[in-house]
């Protein structure tokens, strides 16, 4: 197969977004720079400005949303506009819930879609107790919250009157990402195999599967960077941010996001389905 000239990159906040992006640009491609109004990304805040505050309609099959929390609907024909805008040897990235209207127009333009899947109950932490409230568009209705009222919001969903968006519960927003594994011109990947968490020869399948979705001979060279322990996403630095949630959150709380996600864990082929009183478990799938 060619080398695909257009990728799109998609995930969920804090579910390995700066990861998947390095292993993109690592691929050989620069990040989409618009010479228009199109979006630079696709996330909540680019195509609100795109879209003119126009939310659309939600629940048409012809609709493609932006933004899992709170989606903004675009319509097919503004949609292509948008990617078409994408340049030969570049990437857009977005945070995309599954829409069945999006495979066809990636693959009338060429693009391969590439989603990172992380364990949701890693996700739900960081979005809660990292300290940068996540997403940004909520910050102005979830500052006065509680950590424990944020924490609840965020699994029970429900209307932020400020951002004027209502958000579905978490585990529905996580299965939005999730129902990609199926799309035809998408491949799904995981954070933990790319980290190492299961060891070089899960990475290296797991490299391989990309080289392979953009039709590329190899991304071995990757191996290096991905393993860095300066990397973000180090074991180092997951160690510190654990230890971080563990300073941070009560034992109920833990008990709480080890309920909200243990069916979503199952669901996305994690083997480990407790979440332990130090931190949200990685069991490898």
């Amino acid at each position: 197969m060619p080398r695909i000239t257009r990728v799109l990159g998609n995930s969920l906040p804090r579910g390995g977004s700066a990861l998947l992006v390095a292993i993109i640009e690592g691929a050989g491609y620069g990040e989409h720079q618009p010479a228009g109004p199109t979006p630079r990304a696709l996330n909540y805040l680019e195509a609100k400005q795109a879209l003119d505050g126009q939310r659309g309609e939600e629940g048409r099959e012809d609709k493609i949303g932006v933004s899992p929390f709170a989606p903004w609907y675009a319509g097919p024909a503004i949609f292509r506009n948008w990617l078409d805008a994408v340049a030969p040897s570049r990437f857009i990235f977005g945070h995309l819930p599954y829409s069945r209207a999006l495979d066809p127009l990636l693959g009338e333009l060429g693009f391969r879609h590439l989603v990172i899947l992380r364990d949701p109950a890693e996700i739900l932490t960081s979005l809660v107790f990292d300290g940068e409230i996540m997403p940004r568009f909520l910050t102005p209705d979830l500052e006065p919250l509680s950590l424990d009222e944020r924490l609840g919001f965020m699994i029970d969903g429900g209307h932020a009157r400020e951002a004027n968006a209502t958000l579905a519960p978490f585990a529905e927003i996580y299965r939005s990402m999730l129902a990609w594994r199926d799309d035809a011109h998408c491949l799904a990947v995981r954070f933990e195999t790319l980290v190492g968490d299961q060891g070089e020869a899960a990475q290296r399948r797991e490299l391989a599967a990309i080289a392979n979705q953009l039709g590329l001979e190899s991304l071995t060279h990757l191996l290096a960077p991905l393993n860095d322990p300066a990397a973000p996403w180090s074991a180092q630095a997951r160690a510190a941010q654990r230890a971080h949630w563990q300073a941070t959150t009560s034992q109920a709380q833990r008990e709480r996001i080890r309920i909200a996600c243990q069916a979503i864990r199952e669901e996305a082929g994690y083997s480990v389905t407790t979440v332990t009183t130090d931190h949200p478990s990685t069991g490898s799938p």
